[in-house]
């Protein structure tokens, strides 16, 4: 969790648009219309944008408009989505089975995309061994870690519009993956980065084989094999570029399965295990749709038996917002499951401050619909402390 509060809370709007709207006084009717808009043009399932808009999409928002800063990554968006629909239309009962077989290992290697995140360090300062050692790092992890199990669902989804078998060998090796993708996509600058046009396993290799060397200011990759052996040379600020491309290749490839599967999630339902996400991805979509309703997020607390939310009212204290405010626990249960929950309410001056607090039980039952409105509400416990 300290990570979290220091990468995500205590960053503040600096990376949350929707608490940066909701501090310069936008409401949350207003957000809200502004996510549905955003939206509806990437989704054909028009009601689940409706239903999930807040509770869930609004990390996508932020993705979709960092897609859209680059034209080039925008239209690769826009082909990948295609595709998984094309493949959904050439038959739709493999694309969902893909989908839904897939998604452990998607779900595991995101797992190591918050990893890195949270061990990303300013590289400014750092040598160029030490700087180039760490992008390579990132780069190596990147890639096989995150983005190799789309690829997979990619290349299997690409084989059913190709009308072919779409399963694949569990020991198929990353190059042969990003070739037949490379073959088969029509988006080869996902495979292969320009303007380097060095494919992704082939950085791959050089992260994790540590083919790299320095030569003055010039940071050396090898790669291929021999006698077929080619190097790259890069600068500085070329070695920066090519991981934000990568990085950018992840958000692309992320983001257009997304979209496909919450667009088909009711008939993805009955065909999916037991998925387990990683925490932090349950708190960030808690997080900035709280942010969406206009309060700000102080802390969040958690432990074997408790979570814990403190939240900041950024609008005038009023017994709407207060009742608002309560609603909050719902979605704290919904993110964490703890048996005991509690939100730490205070306006912004701090001249009212009030918690509220139920059990996870209470929110279960309600969930299941084993009680009613009323019957939950008499188990959440009010206490104004100032």
């Amino acid at each position: 969790m300290k990570n979290f509060k220091r990468r995500v809370i205590d960053s503040g709007s600096s990376q949350n648009p929707f608490l940066a709207m909701a501090e310069a006084g936008i409401s949350p009717r207003e957000i809200k219309e502004f996510v549905i808009g955003t939206l509806m043009s990437y989704f054909d399932n028009l009601e689940i944008v409706e239903e999930l808009a807040i509770d869930v999409l609004l990390p996508e928002v932020i993705n979709i408009f960092k897609v859209k800063a680059d034209p080039r990554m925008a239209a690769s968006l826009d082909h990948v989505l295609k595709l998984y629909r094309q493949a959904k239309l050439v038959n739709p009962e493999a694309s969902l089975q893909v989908c839904a077989e897939s998604e452990n290992d998607i779900s595991n290697g995101l797992t190591h995309y918050w990893s890195c995140m949270y061990l990303e360090q300013e590289k400014a300062a750092l040598s160029i061994h030490e700087f180039s050692f760490e992008c390579f790092r990132l780069i190596g992890t990147l890639i096989e870690a995150c983005i190799q199990p789309f690829l997979r669902d990619l290349l299997r989804q690409t084989r059913i519009v190709h009308q072919k078998t779409s399963s694949l060998p569990p020991t198929l090796k990353l190059g042969s993956l990003v070739g037949e993708l490379f073959d088969t996509l029509g988006c080869t600058d996902l495979l292969a980065p320009p303007p380097w046009g060095i494919r992704l396993n082939q950085w791959r290799n050089m992260a994790q084989h540590h083919r790299t060397r320095i030569d003055g200011n010039a940071i050396i990759g090898t790669y291929g094999e021999h006698p077929n052996e080619r190097e790259v040379i890069l600068s500085r600020d070329d070695l920066m570029q090519v991981l934000r491309s990568i990085a950018a290749i992840f958000n692309v490839i992320k983001l257009a399965r997304t979209i496909f599967f919450i667009d088909n999630i009711h008939q993805l339902k009955p065909l999916l295990g037991k998925i387990t996400l990683r925490e932090d991805a349950r708190l960030l979509s808690l997080v900035t749709g709280i942010s969406s309703q206009g309060f700000s997020v102080s802390n969040i607390q958690l432990s074997d038996t408790e979570a814990i939310l403190e939240i900041v009212d950024l609008q005038e204290l009023s017994e709407q917002r207060v009742v608002h405010a309560h609603q909050l626990l719902l979605p704290l249960w919904g993110s964490t499951q703890s048996a005991n929950l509690i939100v730490h309410y205070s306006n912004q001056s701090g001249s009212y401050v009030a918690e509220f607090s139920t059990t996870g039980n209470a929110c279960s039952q309600l969930n299941r619909e084993e009680i009613t409105l009323d019957e939950y509400l008499n188990q959440v416990s009010f206490t104004l402390l100032s």
